[in-house]
């Protein structure tokens, strides 16, 4: 079950106006009294952060599990995307360091060391 962030949620429960004396119950009828429950503004708040911590974890063990299944890491995928956007792999001496690296690994196929460069 999710209870999702409340930050424009309605009143949950409604005050009834407030009764005058209570009408007298007929013998033999039991009374039927009405519980309510009122959730503070604060409490409200809270369980919002809550419910975004809990989401925010789940979609954490996704990825992770995801990760796990493909082989792929994720944290490399973003740096790569950032060095793309930045221009990074455009200047000549980082051409340079790919192609060598490359000619490097296809001339030593018992080279195991997938790690770039930070």
């Amino acid at each position: 079950m999710e209870i999702g962030p409340l930050h424009q949620a309605r009143t949950i429960v409604e005050r009834q106006p407030a009764q005058s004396a209570p009408a007298a119950t007929p013998p033999g009828n039991a009374a039927v009294s009405a519980d309510s429950v009122e959730i503070s503004g604060d409490a409200r708040e809270r369980l919002a952060v809550l419910a975004d911590q809990s989401r925010a974890e789940q979609a954490s063990a996704d990825q992770s599990v995801q990760t796990a299944d493909t082989g792929l890491r994720l944290d490399k995928i973003r740096l790569a995307r950032a060095r793309i956007r930045s221009g990074y792999y455009n200047q000549p001496q980082t051409k340079q360091d790919i192609a060598a690296r490359l000619a490097e690994d296809l001339t030593d196929p018992q080279s195991d060391n997938p790690e770039t460069p930070a």
